[in-house]
């Protein structure tokens, strides 16, 4: 019987070893791949979860469009829709219509990023954008659009290669503002 405990305890040992080793290669392989140039949040490597379909706003639909236009003028390949990415994003905008903010974090600290967290989305690039405005509904787009394009950090995010899958979510507040949060991943 005490043989047995102390094979048994010899196995254990050299489980946890091995275990031990590859969390530290692991954390090797994280601290050689992060960039200092570039604000990205490194997640472990995991499959894809399965995205479902989603039902976009005409506003939501057209912002994506008009993303991926630019996108394409650049040469790079059009972001998909992913259902996950929109519904953060719409949490997001519905949040800064109803408590009238407008910031890359909540009043409470939430933010496109620890949503992702919480929900498990897994990303090894992932960025926000923001845009609201009251400009009349044919133009609110075509303007945010335009505005985010003539902004450095923000055109850098829309023409990310790095980035493959894009929601955009849209508020609206009591007044006619119109908030509209873009959610990146790659």
């Amino acid at each position: 019987m005490r043989r047995i405990l102390a094979v048994a305890m010899v196995v254990i040992m050299i489980l946890c070893i091995i275990v031990i080793k590859d969390i530290l290669s692991y954390s090797a392989q994280i601290a050689q791949s992060v960039s200092v140039a570039t604000p990205t949040v490194l997640s472990p490597p995991v499959l894809p979860i399965p995205v479902a379909r989603v039902s976009l706003a005409s506003l939501e639909t057209d912002f994506i469009r008009r993303l991926n236009a630019e996108r394409a003028v650049a040469g790079l390949p059009a972001l998909a829709v992913d259902a996950n990415l929109v519904s953060i994003a719409r949490i997001r905008s519905s949040d800064m219509a109803a408590r009238d903010y407008f910031s890359h974090t909540s009043p409470d600290g939430q933010s496109a990023f620890t949503l992702l967290d919480q929900w498990g989305i897994p990303y090894s690039w992932a960025g926000e954008n923001l845009a609201r405005n009251n400009y009349p509904m044919q133009e609110t787009v075509t303007v945010s659009v335009r505005d985010l394009m003539a902004s450095l950090p923000h055109r850098d995010n829309i023409l990310n290669p790095n980035y493959t899958r894009v929601g955009v979510g849209y508020a609206e507040d009591g007044w006619g503002m119109r908030y509209y949060t873009i959610v990146f991943v790659g």
